[in-house]
Parts: structure tokens; C-alpha cells; sequence
């Protein structure tokens, strides 16, 4: 695959896929589009760890940052990919 320049910083991407502002994803707030290429992106981001605990060697799950029925949009800057147990003390937390 070409390295294109991005069009948000110009960094050149890599697999579409920017080194500093994450993948170009169309924001969406109707539809929570998590798609393989997120996933990805959030696993190169996380370093396949819990970006908030840092627990490694678990399942991650995708969560919102700011959760989609308060207008958090399906966007990389408002994703982050969680394990289990950060993910239920989140959501037992009103997020």
C-alpha cells in the first residue's frame, strides 16, 4: 500500500493509518461503526494493553470516552480500547 501524506497533520501514513492523529475514520454519531481498521488503530495506540490500567494478556473491549447517548461521537480521539473490569467500573461510574 502507498504512504500517503495525512490530511489532518501531514505525517505519512502507514497502512492508512497516521502515526500521530490515529486513522482517518468518518465521525459518525448515528451509527457505532467499530470496524476492524479501529480496532487496529486502538491496538497499535494501547500497545495491546488497557489504556487505562495497563492490565495486558486480557480481552480489551472498545469504549467511548464520552458516551454515545451524551454526544460522544464514534471518533479515535474518543475511543479507547479498556479491559473488562475498567470497562464495568466505568460503566458503574454513570459512563
Amino acid at each position: 500500500m502507498p504512504r500517503r501524506p495525512c490530511l489532518r497533520c501531514g505525517a505519512l501514513e502507514l497502512d492508512g493509518v497516521c502515526p500521530r492523529c490515529g486513522p482517518y475514520l468518518a465521525p459518525s454519531t448515528r451509527e457505532r461503526n467499530r470496524t476492524p481498521k479501529y480496532r487496529r488503530a486502538l491496538r497499535a495506540r494501547a500497545g495491546d494493553r488497557c489504556e487505562r490500567c495497563g492490565a495486558a494478556g486480557v480481552p480489551l473491549v472498545i469504549h467511548h470516552k464520552t458516551p454515545a447517548w451524551a454526544g460522544g461521537a464514534t471518533v479515535f480521539e474518543n475511543l479507547e480500547l479498556i479491559c473488562e473490569r475498567c470497562h464495568n467500573d466505568s460503566h458503574a461510574n454513570g459512563h
